[in-house]
């Protein structure tokens, strides 16, 4: 007799190669890393506070901040004082003049560096806008920096953030980790790489439902799923983390076009070009609609809006119940072929109402990939080979999580990987 958690685990370890097997990837994965690695918790989550945050001391003597973590970011900023326009946040106002490592860096350096300043009275003011409105702008300042309480520090340049609005001024996290592009000299991680704490120019990051795990310098293979799971595929080179785009699939319909997909930790939702977001609304709508002589229980039972449905406990004992009643998104990465579950994309917006993680995007050239689909994969930024690996994984408990096919009740899929598994 075996415990109900062994008895998952063997299934997980049994169905692990049905999954190696139905995927497609481009080469195959390595073991794990044994080199030196930098590596704390994340915090926050992609369903209430809206992003993932990780905590970092800046100065001497130490002052602890909370910082979002950002790929899509080149530069680390935190607010600092005096400011001219800046939110409440988790912690007071950082003052270099106050840190006795602190040094501003000059125009004239700054330049030097590659970085794109204006010359503010001598030094380099560094400014930065996103798509959703947020701005900053900053003095950049080089000062000692500790990741997550550990022992090591590094001297960081950063921007020390002077103005700031929208979400920037409303957040609860003082700043951002901007764990950039390949090309960005000035990031944390390859800071920590100047500074031979670690020997591999890469990082990884590991999104669940709640909170979640960073690590510079290699990847912890205890968070995936399946051994040697993790598979690589190529980054556009001299961009951020971008990849290729190729088609979504729903029931075996397919949307394809080919698309520049931003990989991007600090944005919560994943966007979609206009044409793309409608034709796949429709996709989504027809793969919810009830089948002749079926009770209507597909997606909910009950849709809200375009992008909403119910959550009715009477018809769902259980989350996981409401989650596998909606169909499976399949995405293609280059020649990866990823699945993007439930449990991942839809997102909880109010008592009882889950909505999906998907919306139209302002870009009609571009595709923007956020948490929503990055939650419970594994992901390695590797810098070097200019590559970024995948790996299904368990990145925080979440009793809910839908790991395979076959639990979705109305997956086309499912009586092929029974067969499988029977065979």
């Amino acid at each position: 007799k075996i415990s109900k958690m062994e008895g998952k685990k063997r299934i997980l370890w049994q169905m692990s190669f049905m999954f190696l097997f139905c995927f497609s990837f481009s080469q195959p994965g390595r073991q794990l890393i044994e080199a030196p690695m930098e590596s704390g918790a994340l915090y926050g989550d992609s369903n209430q506070l809206m992003y993932y945050y990780a905590k970092l001391s800046f100065g001497t003597p130490p002052m602890k901040k909370t910082l979002i973590i950002s790929t899509g970011s080149g530069f680390t900023g935190i607010p600092c004082g005096p400011c001219k326009h800046c939110g409440v946040h988790s912690s007071p106002l950082f003052d270099p003049k106050e840190s006795s490592s602190a040094s501003f860096l000059t125009y004239t350096e700054g330049k030097a560096n590659g970085i794109s300043c204006r010359n503010n009275s001598g030094f380099c003011q560094y400014s930065m806008k996103y798509s959703e409105g947020s701005q900053y702008s900053s003095l950049m300042v080089t000062d000692r920096v500790f990741f997550d309480q550990k022992k090591h520090s590094v001297d960081l340049t950063f921007g020390c953030i002077y103005y700031e609005t929208q979400f920037f001024l409303s957040q609860y996290a003082d700043g951002i980790l901007g764990l950039g592009s390949p090309e960005t000299t000035f990031s944390f991680s390859k800071t920590l790489l100047k500074n031979k704490l670690i020997t591999n120019d890469e990082f990884t990051i590991c999104l669940g439902k709640e909170g979640g795990y960073l690590a510079f310098g290699g990847y912890n293979e205890s968070y995936q799923l399946f051994p040697d799971s993790l598979r690589k595929i190529p980054l556009k080179a001299n961009s951020y983390f971008q990849v290729n785009f190729t088609h979504v699939e729903i029931n075996g319909k397919i949307i394809e076009k080919d698309l520049p997909a931003i990989i991007e930790t600090g944005t919560t939702y994943s966007y979609f070009p206009r044409d793309i977001y409608f034709e796949f609304l429709g996709l989504f709508e027809s793969a919810c609609e009830c089948q002749k002589g079926e009770s209507c229980t597909r997606c909910g039972g009950k849709q809200l809006s375009a992008r909403c449905y119910k959550y009715d406990s009477r018809l769902f004992p259980t989350l996981k119940d409401f989650y596998a009643s909606f169909p499976l998104i399949e995405i293609q990465l280059w020649t990866s072929k990823f699945y993007w579950y439930p449990s991942e994309y839809l997102v909880k917006e109010n008592f009882r109402q889950y909505c999906l993680g998907i919306d139209k995007g302002d870009n009609n050239y571009q595709i923007l990939l956020g948490t929503t689909f990055l939650r419970q994969y594994q992901l390695l930024f590797d810098m070097t080979h200019e590559e970024l690996g995948f790996a299904r994984a368990v990145c925080s408990d979440d009793p809910n999580q839908i790991y395979f096919p076959e639990e979705l009740t109305y997956s086309p899929k499912k009586q092929f990987y029974f067969q499988m598994i029977k065979y």
